[in-house]
């Protein structure tokens, strides 16, 4: 008869440290850097221990993308009654390494199905925040009343996922002309990449 192996307390002192080093891990070196020697090496830990808190590497994987993205939609709801929730959005989506594994992810999530469904619901999840933040600022600022909310959130984070990536490899044609003009349309100053934090928003 099968028995099941016993796993870790996901409260754990040592799981905590496996998902906060492994998103490091992520940011620094992408998803193909991630194995479960590596992981321990950086931390001193035998490499039995990831298997210990994590049946697979994607269960790990899942375990970030919940720290992640949990902490990110708390902070994004958080904002959406704020003065400025278009602040918040905006501060979320910076950085290159942010936006570099989020794309990885997906791609990723393209090849392994039991990543699918966690990415799908939390990017609809955040896709949802998003969408009211944005719908939010328009109103308070008396913007345009034909701009759809659901179009804009959409034109608004592709740019910064595109500019961001584009600018970690030096291409920045457009960029600047592209920020001013949604600056434009959206009343409220966007900072160009080159700007930007390098650093995923990450939450503890």
């Amino acid at each position: 008869m099968a028995t099941t192996r016993r796993r870790g307390k996901k409260d754990s002192k040592t799981r905590i440290r496996l998902i906060d080093e492994a998103l490091i891990l992520l940011s620094e070196d992408g998803i193909s850097a991630l194995s479960a020697r590596n992981l321990a090496q950086r931390l001193d830990l035998s490499f039995q221990i990831v298997h210990y808190y994590f049946k697979s590497m994607d269960d790990l994987l899942i375990a970030v993308i919940d720290h992640c993205m949990t902490g990110l939609l708390t902070i994004l709801e958080g904002a959406i009654d704020s003065d400025n929730p278009l602040e918040t959005l905006i501060e979320l989506h910076k950085g290159q390494a942010a936006a570099a594994l989020s794309l990885e992810f997906e791609i990723y999530a393209g090849r392994r199905p039991a990543l699918r469904e966690p990415i799908k619901r939390y990017t609809d999840l955040f896709r949802q925040a998003e969408y009211e933040a944005v719908s939010c600022h328009l109103k308070k600022h008396n913007i345009d009343k034909n701009l759809p909310p659901l179009a804009v959130t959409v034109m608004l984070t592709s740019a910064f996922r595109v500019l961001a990536i584009e600018n970690a490899i030096g291409v920045t044609m457009g960029h600047k002309e592209t920020l001013a003009w949604l600056s434009s349309l959206l009343s409220f100053p966007i900072t160009h990449p080159a700007e930007l934090t390098t650093n995923p928003a990450t939450t503890s």
